[in-house]
């Protein structure tokens, strides 16, 4: 059986790093270690993690605050197994979820398998936005458990490490929030959860649940330029979309964001990653695309801009191919 490296960076998120590792205790697959790269936390994190030590192996490495890129670096060089899984330290596993990225990365060289990213509940404040498409969602969290409201109100937590110990799954059930767009599943419903002849399955590969094999990435490193959250995960998926790798979904390798208050300016801190990207890799046409269908509110999709891609490949070497990637350079770059 395949050893697994669970490489998770945190930066001042003890609890919810608490109930994540509490998540790892109950794992229907054993052979793992958790490898987890403080970026400089203040919070008593190590501390906290201590108490795990006698439940789980754990790598534990603390260092200054360089960002997420760095601590996920980190992460890969003191990871030992063959395998590696990126999580964040905000994200609770489902008790299957590393036996079925394991099942996942059996099947073929070569894959990246992606897992599916659900939210829960753990603590209510008034910081917290839910996205306008689930409160639906949230008004049915409600109904099904009459007696959180007023913990609700309270602004109290709604459940505990313990109670996740006690019974993951059925704690996991009663706390679900609802599923964000990160799972994919209109593009999914066409391309199938192989991403089958799909140019951009890289934008669904994301370290909050992904994992490959170490080898793999031996001389692979995320972009530590790229400042703040968001797209230093994307640029490392899209360096093995480079390399021929195939972006495999796995349904069942859940795992469920405990939702939180947004840091102000995620979006712009994006935004400029993907700037950065377009910089990176200024005759790749896919960046562009990406960056149209992320930023540019204009309706335009992932299946067209792979219909655009599809179509621009077949052009030949010459005035035109070079004409439309410069209409998109000058737009989008």
């Amino acid at each position: 059986m395949s050893s697994i490296s669970v490489v998770i960076p945190t930066y001042n998120k003890l609890s919810d790093l608490e109930s994540t590792l509490s998540g790892f205790t109950q794992q229907t697959n054993k052979n793992f270690e958790i490898v987890i790269a403080d970026d400089g936390s203040t919070d008593n994190t190590q501390q906290m993690i201590r108490s795990f030590s006698h439940q789980m192996n754990i790598v534990y490495s603390y260092g200054e605050s360089k960002g997420r890129a760095s601590a996920r670096n980190r992460g890969i060089q003191l990871a030992s197994g063959d395998l590696i899984v990126f999580v964040d330290s905000d994200r609770i596993p489902s008790s299957s979820f590393l036996e079925e990225h394991c099942n996942a990365l059996r099947a073929k060289e070569k894959i990246v398998s992606i897992g599916s990213k659900y939210s829960i509940l753990r603590k209510y404040t008034s910081k917290l936005r839910i996205p306008f498409n689930a409160q639906t969602e949230f008004l049915r969290f409600i109904e099904r458990n009459p007696g959180v409201t007023q913990k609700l109100l309270n602004e109290e937590t709604l459940f505990t490490s313990e109670v996740l110990r006690q019974n993951l799954d059925a704690a996991i059930k009663t706390f679900y929030l609802f599923e964000p767009p990160d799972n994919f599943n209109s593009i999914r419903e066409v391309v199938s959860d192989r991403f089958s002849d799909f140019r951009f399955a890289w934008i669904a590969a994301t370290t909050g649940n992904m994992a490959l094999r170490r080898n793999d990435i031996r001389d692979l490193s995320f972009d530590e330029s790229m400042i703040g959250w968001g797209a230093e995960d994307t640029d490392f998926a899209y360096q093995l979309y480079l390399r021929g790798y195939e972006f495999h979904f796995t349904p069942e390798a859940s795992n469920y964001h405990q939702e939180h208050p947004r840091a102000p300016g995620e979006f712009e801190q994006l935004i400029n990653n993907i700037k950065r990207m377009c910089a990176k890799y200024p005759d790749a046409i896919e960046i562009l695309l990406w960056r149209k269908v992320t930023e540019y509110k204009d309706n335009f999709t992932f299946l067209e801009a792979d219909k655009m891609l599809k179509e621009f490949e077949k052009l030949p070497s010459g005035v035109l191919r070079e004409s439309i990637l410069s209409l998109l350079q000058e737009k989008y770059c």
